[in-house]
């Protein structure tokens, strides 16, 4: 009789429906993926796919086509040395806000 008690228990049935349903309603996903880390910055695949259609689009007028693989490459080395011009400066004293490195 104890048993059946524990069965029709409200909390007890509550706690079996979270159990079935929980891993349904919290799924984990990613997000973004870091590709590259300078000093404490991160650069996410996102950064550089935005990038590279920047420079495809740059690039359409041209008669040879780039393959996604070298937009992508030379799109990760400009955030790159973009990021190391912009640290340096920093520890140089230079004091850089969004505007100029938006009009550069």
């Amino acid at each position: 009789m104890i048993r059946l008690k524990k069965l029709t228990n409200p909390g007890f049935s509550l706690f079996l429906l979270l159990l079935i349903f929980l891993p349904a309603l919290v799924h984990g996903g990613v997000f973004d993926k870091v590709v590259a880390k300078v000093n404490t910055e991160i650069i996410t695949l996102s950064s550089v796919e935005d990038r590279a259609e920047i420079l495809r689009q740059k690039y359409s007028g041209e008669l040879e086509e780039i393959s996604k693989k070298d937009l992508m490459k030379e799109a990760l080395n400009m955030i790159v040395e973009e990021l190391l011009q912009i640290q340096e400066g920093k520890k140089l004293g230079f004091i850089v806000d969004e505007e100029a490195i938006d009009a550069a």
